[in-house]
């Protein structure tokens, strides 16, 4: 592999076995190439330069994959997302609860919520608009 990284075809079987179905997917439906290709149809570099795109594009099945996400979430479909959650929490009923879609990422906090209030209030007490 001229000119490439050195260990690239290493860290691209690394990513295959760990997530070929995402990937087998993604090639097919992003490139039109089959995975099982590369080195005979396409290149290795090729399929290493494929792959980074794939895992870099947060709206693929091998981005999600890797990523531990439950589903792909483009960036425009997470702005939509965040749009109609603001939109619903603004016209809610009084006392309903806030509308949650739900994100494909785990929900993992190393913050209690004491610390989160904590930091909420800091943020509060820091911003231009603070007290108006």
């Amino acid at each position: 592999m001229a000119g490439g990284a050195p260990g690239g075809i290493v860290r691209l079987l690394d990513v295959v076995e760990e997530h070929r179905a995402a990937l087998r997917f993604d090639f097919r439906d992003r490139f039109g190439l089959s995975l099982d290709d590369a080195g005979d149809g396409y290149t290795f570099g090729e399929a290493i330069d494929l792959t980074l795109e794939l895992l870099d594009e947060q709206g693929t099945r091998s981005h999600a994959a890797v990523r531990g996400w439950s589903y792909p979430l483009s960036w425009s479909s997470q702005m939509l997302q965040h749009l109609v959650e603001i939109n619903a929490r603004w016209w809610r009923p009084t006392g309903s609860p806030p509308l949650s879609l739900g994100w494909p990422w785990p929900q993992q906090s190393d913050v209690t919520d004491e610390e989160r209030e904590a930091l909420t209030q800091q943020l509060i007490a820091r911003s231009a608009l603070a007290g108006r």
